[in-house]
């Protein structure tokens, strides 16, 4: 019984509305953090590293029936390849 609930959940994670959305957004999110498409710069302020994000890629997703679009802008950066 639970077997056949996890295999339709999985077979139909990508259409299930909202939760469908915020899953489509994770994977997005985690192809840009494994990919290191973002520039990061160490500030040192009292004696204490952070770490601060200075370029984060401007994504644009269009969500259709059961696909969604990714739309990224032409902004002339190194990572534009």
């Amino acid at each position: 019984m639970l077997l056949g609930l996890y295999i339709i959940y999985r077979k139909n994670r990508y259409q299930l509305g909202f939760w469908g959305k915020v899953y489509k957004l994770t994977l997005v999110a985690r192809l840009i953090e494994s990919k290191k498409i973002y520039e990061t710069t160490t500030v040192t302020k009292n004696g204490k590293q952070k770490t601060k994000v200075t370029y984060y890629p401007r994504i644009y997703m269009k969500f259709g029936g059961s696909d969604f679009k990714l739309y990224l802008p032409l902004d002339c950066n190194k990572f534009q390849k």
